[in-house]
């Protein structure tokens, strides 16, 4: 099975949740009747979006240790923008950015694995750190796996990580 592994792998298949890249065309007539077109990226994952609808604990599980392991990758990938033309400037322009549908499934919806055997989404869970149990105890829930990148942790909006403040503003954790 292991050289299956390696002999697919060599050929280009992916081992983790594949993100594609979709190009779209925004496009203006000016007033001489010329079109203008600017091209900008999509960002969507089917893959991700499956895993999630199949509502499996565990494999949610090796789906947030997949993304946080391989984060510098999936965060590039994780919002697009849309661009409009500016008659002053006679150019393209930012104009709305969008959260790609697999990171605005991911931050919406509940999928993360607490310690007390639910799942919940990531802005309602806390890291289980000592000085977080020792204030909120078992009161809240606390993320039932470990996560090593802090710019993971800090795009999910996980609390009571270092500096990390309640939602209303309160002291930190």
């Amino acid at each position: 099975m292991k050289k299956w592994r390696e002999f697919l792998v060599k050929l280009g298949v992916q081992t983790i949740p594949k993100i594609d890249v979709e190009v779209k065309t925004a496009s203006h007539k000016s007033n001489q009747g010329q079109r203008l077109t600017h091209e900008y990226p999509v960002y969507r994952s089917p893959h991700i979006l499956g895993i999630l609808a199949a509502k499996n604990e565990a494999k949610n599980q090796k789906l947030a240790k997949i993304l946080d392991k391989n984060w510098n990758y999936y965060q590039q990938y994780k919002q697009w923008t849309y661009y409009y033309f500016d008659r002053a400037k006679s150019s393209w322009e930012p104009s709305m950015t969008s959260d790609a549908d697999w990171f605005a499934q991911l931050k919406t919806v509940a999928w993360l694995p607490t310690t007390n055997g639910t799942m919940a989404k990531p802005g309602e869970l806390f890291l289980s750190k000592p000085e977080t149990v020792s204030i909120l105890g078992d009161t809240v829930p606390y993320l039932a796996i470990a996560l090593q990148k802090e710019e993971f942790i800090q795009d999910w909006i996980l609390r009571g990580r270092s500096g990390d403040r309640g939602r209303s503003g309160d002291r930190d954790i």
